[in-house]
Order: C-alpha cells, then structure tokens, then sequence
C-alpha cells in the first residue's frame, strides 16, 4: 500500500498528465525526511504523488488514485503531482532533482501512451493562484509558458532516448584538444591537496559544497552524454585560465 493509502479517492480513469511542483524544501527536504514526515502530515492539507529529493523518490500514492495536490478539482482528478524537493536549497541540488523529476515525468507520460506537450505537461500556477513552482520560475523564465516549455522540451530528452544530447567532445590529452577541454562540462579538482571540487557548465564555474552533488552531476551527464563526465585535475594556474574562458575574458 502506498503512504497516503488512497486516501483522496479513486481517480476512475487514466491520468491525463503531469503537474510538476516546487515543494518550497530546504536542502534537508530529502526522502528520508518525506517518508518520516507523510506519514503524520494531515494530508488533507496538501500532498503529491511523488517526491524527488536529492538522494532518491518517494511515492506517496499510486496512480490510480487522486492526490490533493493542485487544490482544484480538475488538476486533482486528472494530474499526477510530482514534487520537485529542496527547492529553496542550493541551484546544482534543484537542477538535478528537476531532471530527476522529468526523466519520471517521461516514464509516467509513456506508462499511459502520452506525449509531452501543453495538455499533459501542467504548472501549478496555471490550476491556482500560487507561486509554485517558484524556483523553476525563477530559473527558466518567469512566465507559464517560458517555463512550461522549458519542462516540455527536457521531459522530451527522456521520452525520445536517442535525442537526450550529441555526443560530447572526445576528452584525449593532445594539444589539438586541449582548448576543447575549455569548452567541456566536466567536474575538476585543483591540485596540489584536491580538496575543492568545482563544476564547469561552459559557461559558469561553481564550486560544489559536498561531494554528494558531484554524483549527483555526475550521473546525469551520464544518462544524458552516454559516458562518464570528465574529472579534471589542474593546478591553480589552469583553474584562473578557466574561470577567464567562463568570464569571456580570452578566446
């Protein structure tokens, strides 16, 4: 039996989508936490489905039943909610947990012969006058449908496996490649000591505040790139060259 038990009734018929929520959790909103603290939350005041933290998902209802999730009759009735966990946490936890959230949506979506687009992809926001989801509104454009279709066209990699990404830079040590590394996701450590583990996006460095969030990086370049994400390790000198690229500041 699931925690919640089916406790908002029957839904009676397929789902028609996705709601994917905020859960508005700090960094320590994980499922350890959900699965001690569902079981004695009033449901009636709210729960999802699903719950994507950082070290692992919580189902909290089955599919054929409704969750109190949208407080609107028609999203309840017709949506499977999906909480995106931590979102007040750091951005690479919410990141990650995101893309957890859409490669579950896509498995959802597919379960009952469905396809990702602006029926069955839904923000709370657009059953209720909420804020939810408010970290993907901030980071994907503030606007229904700027971060609706940003969640569509991620939901989209999973359910369409074989056009997740191109295939990412082959990672040789020649001095022709060595620019490209430059321009390469990869995790890196300084040397001498490689205490400081950092991530480079291509764009921007972010030094990484616990090991847990590399993995957590790590596997996703994986699923998406099909092999390992580079680690790098460089001395401070390599560290300034790169934190130049990211700034622009040299070709």
């Amino acid at each position: 039996m699931s925690i919640c038990g089916g406790i908002a009734g029957s839904r009676g018929r397929n789902p028609s989508g996705v709601v994917i929520h905020n859960d508005a959790g700090s960094i320590n909103a994980t499922a350890a936490f959900y699965r001690n603290w569902l079981p004695n939350h009033n449901l009636v005041n709210g729960f999802a489905h699903e719950y994507v933290c950082s070290d692992g998902i919580v189902h909290a209802e089955d599919y054929e039943f409704m969750a109190w999730h949208t407080a609107n009759s028609i999203g309840n009735a017709n949506y499977i909610g999906i909480e995106v966990c931590q979102s007040m946490g750091n951005e690479i936890t919410v990141i990650a947990n995101e893309q957890a959230s859409f490669k579950l949506a896509a498995e959802i979506l597919k379960r009952y012969g469905l396809v990702a687009n602006v029926a069955t992809v839904k923000l709370h926001r657009e059953f209720v006058a909420t804020s939810c989801p408010h970290r993907s509104w901030e980071l994907h454009g503030q606007a229904i449908e700027a971060v609706r279709s940003y969640y569509i066209q991620e939901i989209n990699k999973y359910m369409n496996a074989t056009n997740v990404t191109p295939e990412a830079p082959d990672n040789t040590n020649t001095e022709e490649n060595k620019q490209e590394e430059f321009d390469m996701v990869c995790l890196f450590v300084i040397t001498p000591g490689g205490q400081a583990l950092h991530y480079f996006d291509g764009k921007n460095i972010t030094t990484l505040q616990h090991p847990d969030e590399g993995n957590i990086l790590k596997a996703i370049y994986k699923e998406n790139y099909g092999k390992d994400m580079p680690v790098i390790y460089r001395d401070g000198a390599w560290f300034q060259r790169l934190k130049d690229v990211a700034q622009r500041k040299v070709l």
